[in-house]
């Protein structure tokens, strides 16, 4: 009921919504990580809550091999449709919670998320938060931009289960351990001379590969 339940809601939000253009900061991200990589065409990508596709297309384009997830039908249909129109390669659709996802270990060299976590509902984020560095691969990073504590959204959104996550949340879904090298930041945007705040965490998981050992 609960997936039937996410997936009528989202469904129904891109019926007549969704971002028109990636976001800045998973693009300077990809950039800054992979553009011109001579192995590019060897990655294999997630996008996790790939929505209408606007960063599976973006992830095609640079030359990855790329599965993107979604809970809705509506949002998957579109994304292909884009992936479509744009002649490029078609990715591997998945169609589930991010709870559901039952991905081997080291699957994916790059994993990104944009705008996922903080919707998702905070039973789900715990769920999948923990899973996301076993599917790196060794070397891989994941990026995953979500809404803060304190973000002007927090009194505008009300139908969509959105929550805000404090950087003890943060700290919580993602643990420093053995292998593995997290960084927290956050990216603060202001509208109307300051009296908004958007406020979003830009969280990277490093997959330490053999003989290396994460940072203290």
């Amino acid at each position: 009921m609960e997936r039937q339940n996410r997936a009528d809601m989202w469904d129904a939000w891109h019926e007549t919504s969704g971002p028109r253009f990636p976001h800045e900061k998973i693009v300077q991200f990809l950039y800054r990580n992979y553009r011109g990589r001579d192995d590019v065409n060897t990655l294999s990508a997630l996008d996790l809550g790939c929505g209408n596709g606007i960063h599976t297309e973006l992830l095609i384009e640079m030359g990855m091999s790329v599965t993107g997830v979604d809970v809705s039908p509506t949002a998957l249909s579109r994304a292909g449709a884009r992936v479509a129109a744009a002649d490029l390669p078609q990715p591997l659709f998945v169609e589930a919670l991010i709870s559901d996802l039952e991905f081997p270990n080291e699957s994916f060299d790059v994993i990104i998320s944009a705008g996922v976590l903080d919707y998702a509902g905070v039973l789900e984020t715990r769920m999948t938060a923990s899973r996301l560095a076993d599917w790196l691969r060794p070397g891989g990073k994941a990026f995953l931009v979500f809404a803060a504590s304190g973000d002007f959204r927090e009194a505008t959104v009300k139908n969509l289960d959105l929550h805000c996550y404090t950087r003890l949340e943060v700290d919580e879904l993602f643990p420093s351990r053995q292998g593995l090298e997290v960084w927290v930041d956050r990216y603060i945007t202001t509208y109307e001379n300051a009296s908004m705040q958007q406020m979003d965490w830009l969280i990277t998981l490093q997959r330490q590969t053999d003989g290396e050992s994460a940072k203290p």
